[in-house]
């Protein structure tokens, strides 16, 4: 941030020395406007985590910890409205945060939810926005004949190699998606 602010003072004196006017809106910043531009952030891979309960449902990890997160307007919506259709029997035992991974940026700004009466409590969280995702194969799914198997009990659980597009509950853009960018398969290491 010095550097640039450095940059933008000479950059001032230059065009003053010359007699050209710093009036255009590129070189109309003050320092103190300088150090509160917001720095977009790099976009990263995210382990995913999704929890059911009432509140805030979807974390990403960052250095070892859960980080609340709810998704910006501005995210792909091919992504979103995808990872929101996966069949549940396929994310819930998957959203540990080493099976299925969001692709982003996370800002680091703390938001909090609404509040109001009859509402529940307001919960921070931070913006996240989604690029891409994808799961890495095989997988574990919750077995068809265990019912909702609110448990995931590893007796109800089955791997499967690939996701196939009735993988996802009905969509716009369902009909015509491509799963295997939503898919990676697990390296070998030897």
């Amino acid at each position: 941030m010095k550097i640039l602010a450095v940059s933008f003072l000479f950059m001032n004196s230059l065009l003053n020395i010359y007699g050209q006017s710093a009036s255009q809106p590129a070189f109309n910043t003050t320092f103190s406007q300088l150090s509160t531009i917001q720095v977009e952030p790099k976009v990263k891979t995210y382990g995913f985590v999704h929890e059911e309960t009432t509140g805030i449902t979807s974390y990403v990890i960052i250095k070892g910890k859960r980080k609340p997160i709810q998704f910006r307007a501005d995210s792909d919506p091919l992504a979103v409205n995808s990872l929101y259709a996966l069949n549940p029997r396929i994310s819930l035992p998957n959203t540990d945060g080493k099976k299925l991974f969001l692709i982003g940026q996370y800002f680091s700004e703390p938001k909090h939810t609404r509040s109001c009466r009859g509402c529940a409590d307001s919960e921070e969280y931070r913006e996240f926005k989604l690029v891409d995702w994808y799961i890495i194969t095989p997988f574990k799914i919750t077995r068809e004949d265990c019912g909702p198997c609110p448990y995931l009990r590893e007796e109800n659980l089955r791997k499967k190699s690939s996701l196939e597009v009735n993988d996802f509950d009905d969509f716009d853009g369902r009909d015509n998606l491509d799963v295997s960018r939503f898919q990676r398969k697990k390296r070998s290491y030897k």
